[in-house]
């Protein structure tokens, strides 16, 4: 339902939030433009590791939604779990293949539960002896592999699978809605580890679980020894955000909703002050699986050389250096903490500098998706991507790795294919097409837009709101609106403490813009008035009441 939430104000403005009902969900994704990559720079954003812990990748989404109800997610998605067929997959692949890429790293929750879908997706790689490697770094879910289905991903190319344990114990399983097998989850970890060493598994577990126990939190660290090796292993430490289930937990259980708020800006890495253990029990924790497990000698000394058939030098050395919370330079310094050197290694060699490189990727995606044409009045959009800190403003390297804006990609699609040429956007990522405040003005001042539109993660908020004072302040008084993740989750806090923002998009994007840009342009450039607003699905604004 339609909803008015709370009164506020800025100064002497006071206001209202209206929110309005969520946009239908698209059930059919192959209706949806595969997102035209020619719209950004690619070769930009091959320089460093993504994601993926490789360069050189296509990120690629088959499927949106997760039907489970995890009690620490955003719910960003709708919870229908939708697909793409596995013919639509495979011939997107196949165009960035012919163009030479050989990496692509799927983004989607929960890729494997269409069972058959993606087998035959694997299938049809084999069949056609496409040789990629095909990275999964949000995970699969773990409990529902089975050994013949691990067989065919590794066949036809997955190098790295993580799965998503977050505790071992059935109590806070239950507790977090999770609900996963986790004996199933355990032998499949066994039978990757000892199958195919050479595939990189990971293990996302979460420590600090509302009302978990230390003995709780040692039973998920004695999983994670039982396995010989796994390649990464992560503690993250629980951040809560306000409107999950598991915030309410707790709440219930004594958290404040001011430490909520503090804590969802820090890293991953670090301590908040909602975790149900003292400080120094954590740190103790951490200590335990860096010293006795990560650092062990033993595992070193087995995965590095394996590592090496996945990633290039400069790669490893990146991946590590973003996932140990100490700085790693060189190779050498890499074997050294493992007590190694070049001599120690086999006899094969780091992956072919070479292998999936493209050259000109600009070029050859503009060759392959044309170029759009825009009307001299066209409505002049400027996308925003705000999910990466300033060089010189970076303090937190863990983590820290740089992703093409697929998102803003997907939306301007969308709109060129809805809109034509009565449409002209730039998409701009923060650190790699602007790196500093002076630099975002030019870019500003350079494309004139008509309408601003911003995304972050919510790790990144603060930055986010002094980039909209900064455009305020610069004079631009265009519309702005805010989409993706934060916005979606914390949409009450951004028009209740941001007043440059206009409009907040919720969900899933697509449609919705495509009904305010609609609006947009035919009043004149301006947002429509406020009972237009009113009937567009899936956003939320201020109403004045004064």
């Amino acid at each position: 339902m339609d909803s008015l939430d709370g009164l506020f104000s800025f100064e002497t403005k006071t206001f209202e939030i209206y929110e309005t009902p969520l946009q239908e969900q698209i059930k059919d994704l192959e209706s949806v433009n595969i997102p035209n990559r020619s719209l950004v720079d690619y070769g930009k954003f091959s320089k460093e590791i993504g994601i993926s812990m490789v360069t050189d990748t296509i990120v690629m989404q088959a499927t949106r939604g997760c039907p489970y109800h995890c009690a620490y997610c955003h719910k960003i998605w709708p919870k229908t779990h939708v697909r793409r067929s596995a013919e639509h997959i495979f011939n997107e692949v196949m165009v960035y293949y012919d163009m030479g890429y050989r990496r692509f790293a799927f983004i989607d929750d929960i890729f494997n539960l269409d069972r058959e879908n993606s087998m035959k997706f694997f299938q049809m790689l084999l069949d056609n002896n496409i040789k990629i490697h095909i990275f999964f770094p949000n995970g699969v879910r773990g409990d529902i592999l089975t050994e013949d289905y691990i067989d065919l991903m590794v066949a036809a190319g997955v190098v790295e699978m993580p799965l998503a344990l977050e505790t071992a114990t059935p109590r806070l399983q239950k507790l977090i809605h999770k609900n996963l097998n986790i004996e199933k989850l355990h032998h499949n970890a066994k039978y990757i580890a000892e199958t195919y060493p050479h595939v990189i598994l990971e293990l996302f577990t979460i420590h600090g679980i509302p009302t978990e126990t230390e003995e709780e939190a040692l039973a998920t660290y004695n999983f994670i020894k039982e396995i010989k090796w796994l390649h990464f292993p992560y503690i993250n430490i629980l951040r809560l955000y306000p409107g999950t289930e598991l915030a309410d937990i707790a709440i219930q259980n004594g958290v404040s909703l001011e430490d909520i708020k503090k804590s969802t800006c820090m890293a991953f890495h670090e301590i908040p002050p909602t975790i149900p253990f003292s400080k120094g029990f954590t740190r103790n924790y951490q200590s335990r699986v860096l010293y006795e497990y990560i650092l062990n000698k033993e595992r070193l000394q087995y995965v590095i050389p394996l590592e090496r058939r996945i990633m290039r030098e400069d790669e490893m050395v990146q991946k590590y250096n973003s996932y140990f919370p100490f700085e790693v330079t060189s190779f050498e310094q890499l074997l050294d903490i493992a007590e190694m050197t070049r001599d120690d290694l086999d006899e094969s060699s780091f992956i072919d500098e070479t292998w999936g490189k493209v050259e000109e990727p600009k070029k050859k995606m503009t060759e392959y998706f044309g170029v759009h044409h825009a009307k001299k009045d066209a409505l002049r959009i400027l996308f925003l991507d705000v999910s990466q800190f300033f060089r010189d403003d970076n303090n937190s390297k863990l983590y820290d790795l740089v992703e093409a804006p697929l998102g803003h990609i997907y939306l301007l699609t969308h709109l060129y294919r809805v809109f034509g040429e009565d449409v002209e956007g730039k998409i701009l990522k923060s650190r790699i097409d602007f790196d500093s405040y002076e630099e975002l003005k030019k870019e500003i001042d350079a494309f004139r837009p008509d309408v601003i539109g911003l995304r972050t993660m919510t790790y990144y908020k603060d930055f986010f709101h002094k980039v909209t004072r900064k455009i305020r302040n610069w004079g631009y008084q265009v519309p702005i609106l805010s989409g993706g993740p934060y916005a979606t989750s914390s949409y009450e806090e951004i028009l209740e403490e941001n007043e440059n923002i206009d409009v907040v998009m919720r969900g899933e994007g697509e449609k919705v813009l495509e009904a305010l840009i609609r609006e947009i342009i035919r009043n004149s450039g301006n947002l429509p008035d406020t009972e237009i607003l009113k009937q567009i699905k899936g956003i939320a604004f201020r109403i004045s009441s004064d």
